[in-house]
């Protein structure tokens, strides 16, 4: 694959979509990132996901 070419879906993560906002993703380190959210009880939270640099 070429660099700039869309691969296949390899995996999916969801969160709160219907009572989630103010969402943040942010690089941590390598291939860490955290994804952060308030959800509607203002309660926070975070979740770090691994995304492969190579695709």
């Amino acid at each position: 694959m070429a660099i700039g070419d869309i691969g296949s879906l390899q995996d999916n993560f969801c969160f709160d979509t219907t009572d989630g906002y103010y969402v943040s993703i942010i690089h941590v380190s390598g291939d860490i990132y955290a994804i952060q959210w308030i959800s509607a009880g203002d309660e926070g939270w975070i979740a770090t996901v691994t995304i492969d640099s190579e695709g």
